[in-house]
């Protein structure tokens, strides 16, 4: 189709271009009408720009159109997305850049889920990598790509790409009838928007506005949404085509017909016709001459009130390739089976003809503008095929139309053999997924009905491993309709074995997507079928397998001791039968829910028994879980050293099967256990090697972990200001990704350096911040801790009747709480302090008491040490001097056991109230100048209230 006009459009692509290149990203909404030349207007753009001296890297894509009445893009999960991926990959190493940039190097070290859509990856070219899901066959091989961990995870890590090229070269992606795209492909857009703001990237969308002359029925749900929440956030514009006015289409008539001659009148007729639309005018000119209803000039011999008008463009398009021969017309009927582009390779094994027989016919199609020639695509190390596209998607809706069912039915028949040899020869599952929605039209086409729910299930298993949610349930609803189908029409195929593999997989599908969600209720449904299903069966190990997903209900909730109570009767079914996987997953929610009740001994039995497991079946992910587990009991219970043991083989394996994903949250782990110990060094060294690994793979979620790590070694070695960075760059995150209760317990901690630095109105509003999300999250701990540490703040301020009513809220939280957490104690001691200021020692002493018996069943030294200065105060204000002495001298102790430092500072200055209390002001003002001394450099906030006591004594003195 010739271009004429769209001055002001090409302006406006022209303007947003320059400020790619100044570094300000965007996201360009192209609509119109179909047939507008929205596509053309873009190509057109672009041989602009490509003739500067630095042209953008232009990458293309095009969503798949309705396929014989099926949407078959709405199902293609991320697919042009991975196009782009594809061809970015092409191009090899970037040479115009200060490095240059290896593509297939930078998905493997930025983006591993991503792996799949290099061509023709081998295994061997980047080492051993971890499994998309995480699962190992029975030999324990672990082969494929990293796993993400959630959908967002696999969206950043393309954000890496795309940033790590456009960091040196500017780049637009294209991709083309966005209307047709499935909903994770709209909504790595939507995640993309916030993400290209600061960045050399210009991506540009076409779609159609209205479905008019085309098969959709009107259905954008997944688009529209996402364009509109980026359209009101000025992540993105939109570009809206109107109709041709009258000189544009003059000057479509001159490019079209040779030594045309304007003619008003023509051109006002055949503007009104065609609504001013390119592709109208195009086509059915060409149709006006042929019919001898234009002269060679141009001029319109007919008759205006005679001649039949198509009524759209799809009509228009309709008539012309009737006018094809019939040889033309048969291979480019075929073609439609395989998409709007098609390939040479699958043509000559569809129609049966040698390509030297099939090549002027493309060619004569191409001149006629019907299709054209995009490229080649290298089908396996050996082999390549030439690619070509319909000029239009009403080309392929009209050719495919055209056909009668016999027709129909042959293409059908030949292109699900040729789709049928390409699912069984691909063996990267991603991959496979993009073959399955074309391949279940055919197979439907065709009666296949077994086959169909086959596949639509093999399907819907490879889109959930990318968290597709939307994609893997439109096929398991496949799956379900073609089961009843075959049950009712084909009784014979619905046997055992198709019950089995077909609808207890995909209820057990159904069930585990509803359980990642957070609907509970439904996965229950769905669980209980497949039990029911597997009972009929009498498939012990699929029941087994039900009543584990089953479980893992109550382990989301976090009902332990329901779970505790269901989980029993299945492990023991399980060794019964001596079913390894079940084993595996009913020890470790059996070890799980014992250890949250408070039984760290059966715990570490559990997880102990899946490790032996583990390691006799040789299956090293499930070996590092239960090491995983261990050394979070033991650190649970105080045992660092083991823990430490644990978190060491786990590093050890991670790395031998690279793991990325265990090893940084084992890197964490270590960390932690580190910065309890005090070895504060260590613990920031690990927490920063495992935030840039984190970084590098887009674990978006891991990162927001680790921030939160990192900003507390800092705060507790002082650097508050590098803590609040930390702090803020997590709070970024959580709300990008909508983690709640991350965010909320960033704001608690922003809240404890501000009182740190003794910005008390600062940390006092970052407190309730927190305990507002708390009580939105119903979650009791972080409520009772942030209400304690506003009342801190509160009673410093004199505001003592505030702090009353926060001590009386929190203790009601607490009653809610279970008394084996370990923020219980915390509270009490927090809430004994604030008593103490308003001199309620009935009720400070009921708190110190019972955070004191906490601390010695969980053996919390450095907790009892802090329980024993509130002690050796209480007693101090109490004026029973020996008894204070005691207990101060007890929490001495335990500083100087645990090199916990900060107690000590406390203790001595405790020690010099109590001197005071008892007469000796001279050995209080020494001990008090310690404490002033020691915190001078270290916490603001402890070092202005011991300042304010020595201030005090020596004034006295």
């Amino acid at each position: 189709m010739n271009f004429v006009g769209r001055e002001q459009e090409l302006a406006e692509l022209e303007t947003r271009y320059e400020e790619i290149l100044k570094g300000k990203g965007n996201i360009l909404f192209l609509s119109g009408d179909i047939g507008m030349g929205k596509t053309s207007l873009v190509h057109h753009w672009y041989r602009g720009v490509s003739l500067s001296l630095r042209p953008p890297l232009f990458v293309k894509a095009v969503c798949t159109i309705p396929m014989g009445g099926s949407e078959v893009g709405t199902l293609e999960s991320l697919e042009p997305w991975a196009d782009i991926l594809t061809q970015l990959v092409t191009l090899g190493p970037l040479q115009h850049t200060p490095e240059k940039i290896d593509i297939s190097r930078l998905v493997h070290d930025v983006a591993p889920s991503w792996i799949w859509a290099i061509p023709n990856t081998r295994k061997s070219e980047y080492g051993n990598v971890s499994s998309t899901n995480g699962d190992q066959n029975q030999e324990g091989d672990i082969s494929g790509v990293q796993a993400a961990e959630s959908q967002p995870h696999i969206f950043q890590q393309y954000t890496n790409i795309l940033h790590a090229i456009s960091q040196n070269h500017p780049l637009v992606l294209f991709i083309d009838d966005m209307h047709w795209a499935d909903a994770s492909s709209c909504s790595l857009l939507a995640y993309l928007s916030h993400r290209v703001t600061n960045s050399k990237i210009f991506i540009i969308l076409t779609y159609c506005d209205s479905g008019e002359n085309s098969t959709n029925s009107g259905k954008k749900d997944a688009l529209l949404p996402v364009k509109n929440e980026i359209l009101s956030e000025n992540t993105g514009f939109e570009l809206v085509l109107p109709s041709l006015n009258q000189q544009a289409v003059q000057r479509l008539l001159s490019s079209t017909i040779s030594n045309y001659k304007p003619d008003e009148g023509f051109e006002s007729w055949i503007r009104l016709i065609s609504r001013g639309n390119a592709l109208f005018i195009t086509e059915y000119v060409k149709t006006l001459l042929e019919d001898g209803l234009l002269d060679k000039n141009g001029k319109f011999i007919g008759d205006y009130d005679v001649i039949v008008v198509p009524n759209s463009s799809y009509a228009v398009i309709f008539e012309r390739i009737q006018r094809l021969d019939s040889e033309t017309r048969k291979l480019l009927s075929y073609a439609t089976a395989e998409g709007e582009l098609f390939t040479e390779y699958a043509l000559i094994q569809a129609i049966g003809k040698k390509q030297k027989e099939i090549l002027p016919l493309l060619k004569n199609a191409a001149l006629r503008g019907i299709i054209w020639f995009i490229g080649t695509r290298q089908l396996n190390e050996n082999r390549f095929t030439t690619i070509f596209s319909f000029a239009h998607a009403l080309f392929h809706q009209a050719l495919y139309n055209a056909m009668n069912e016999d027709d129909r039915a042959a293409v059908h028949r030949s292109y699900l053999k040729i789709f049928k040899g390409e699912w069984a020869n691909e063996n990267n599952e991603q991959r496979k997924a993009l073959i399955a929605p074309k391949l279940l039209i055919h197979a439907e086409r065709c009666g296949d009905l077994v086959f169909v729910a086959k596949t639509a299930l093999a399907a819907a298993q490879m889109f959930w491993t990318e968290f597709s949610e939307s994609e893997s349930l439109q096929m398991t609803s496949q799956v379900a309709k073609y089961a009843d189908i075959v049950r009712e029409l084909q009784p014979e195929s619905y046997d055992n074995r198709f019950k089995r593999h077909v609808v207890y997989e995909y209820q057990i599908l159904n069930a585990a997507i509803d359980l990642v969600r957070g609907r509970f209720e439904e996965a229950k449904r769905w669980y209980f079928n497949a039990e029911k299903t597997a009972t009929e069966l009498y498939d012990e190990h699929a029941v087994i397998d039900a009543l584990n997903g089953y479980a893992n209900i109550f382990k989301r909730r976090e009902e332990f001791k329901e779970l505790a109570r269901i989980i029993q009767p299945i492990c023991q079914r399980a060794e019964a039968i001596n079913y390894t996987k079940g084993k595996i997953d009913s020890l470790i929610s059996l070890g799980i829910a014992t250890a949250e009740v408070g039984d760290k001994k059966t715990a570490l039995d559990c997880f102990q028994q899946v490790q032996a497991i583990a390691e006799r079946a040789n299956l090293p992910v499930e070996h590092m879980r239960a090491l995983t587990f261990r050394g979070h009991v033991y650190m649970f219970m105080l045992e660092f050293s083991s823990a430490i043991v644990c978190f060491q083989k786990v590093l050890e394996l991670s790395e031998k099967h690279y793991v990325p994903a265990i090893r940084n949250t084992t890197l964490q782990n270590y960390g932690q256990i580190c910065s309890h110990l005090g070895d504060y060094s260590t613990a920031q060294k690990l927490f920063e090697e495992a935030l840039a690994n984190s970084q590098k793979c887009g674990d978006r979620y891991l990162e927001a972990q680790l921030l939160l790590s990192l900003g507390e070694v800092r705060r507790l070695t002082y650097n508050r200001e590098d803590a609040l960075q930390a702090y803020s760059e997590c709070l970024t995150i959580t709300r990008e990704m909508g983690m709640r209760r991350l965010e909320m317990i960033a704001m608690h901690s922003m809240g404890n350096v501000l009182t740190d630095m003794n910005k008390l109105q600062d940390g006092l509003q970052w407190f309730q911040r927190s305990r507002n999300i708390g009580i939105e999250l119903d979650d009791k701990p972080m409520i009772g801790l942030a209400t304690s540490g506003i009342g801190s703040i509160l009673s410093e301020l004199g505001n003592i009747k505030a702090a009353e009513e926060c001590c009386t809220y929190a203790l009601n939280v607490m009653r809610e709480l279970n008394q084996s957490h370990q923020v219980y104690p915390v509270i009490l001691y927090s809430i004994a302090d604030i008593y103490m200021e308003m001199n309620n020692f009935p009720h400070a002493q009921a708190c110190i008491i019972q955070a004191q018996k906490l601390y010695e069943k969980m053996d919390n030294q450095q907790g009892l040490g802090r329980v024993f200065i509130r002690r050796g105060k209480f007693y101090r204000l109490k004026k029973e001097f020996e008894s204070s002495k005691i207990n101060l001298e007890q929490a001495l102790v335990i500083a100087h056991e645990t090199n916990f430092y900060e107690l000590q500072a406390d203790v001595e200055g405790e020690l010099g109230l109590l001197k005071e209390a008892q007469g000796d002001r001279k050995g209080a003002i020494e001990l008090v100048r310690r404490s002033v001394t020691y915190y001078q450099d270290t916490v603001p906030r402890c070092y202005a209230q011991w300042k304010k006591e020595l201030d005090r004594l020596e004034r006295a003195n």
